[in-house]
C-alpha cells in the first residue's frame, strides 16, 4: 500500500424499493449506523446517497 495514496473509506447500503408499477420508492439504510432514509424516484435515491456520503443528511435531517 503506497502510504502517499488517498485513503479510500467504504460506506455500505441497503436499499429497499418497493413495487409499484408507476413509481420507484423506498428506503436506504447505512449498514454502519443503521440510518434510514425515504425516497421517491430514482433522482431522489440519487440525491439521498450523495447526501449521506458528503455528510450532508443524518437521520435528524431528513426531509430537509
Amino acid at each position: 500500500m503506497d502510504a502517499e495514496a488517498p485513503v479510500t473509506a467504504w460506506i455500505s447500503f441497503i436499499v429497499r424499493v418497493s413495487r409499484m408499477p408507476a413509481q420507484l420508492a423506498g428506503i436506504v439504510e447505512r449498514v454502519q449506523t443503521g440510518e434510514k432514509h425515504r425516497f421517491e424516484g430514482a433522482a431522489e435515491l440519487c440525491r439521498v446517497i450523495e447526501r449521506i456520503v458528503r455528510g450532508e443528511l443524518t437521520p435528524e435531517t431528513e426531509g430537509e
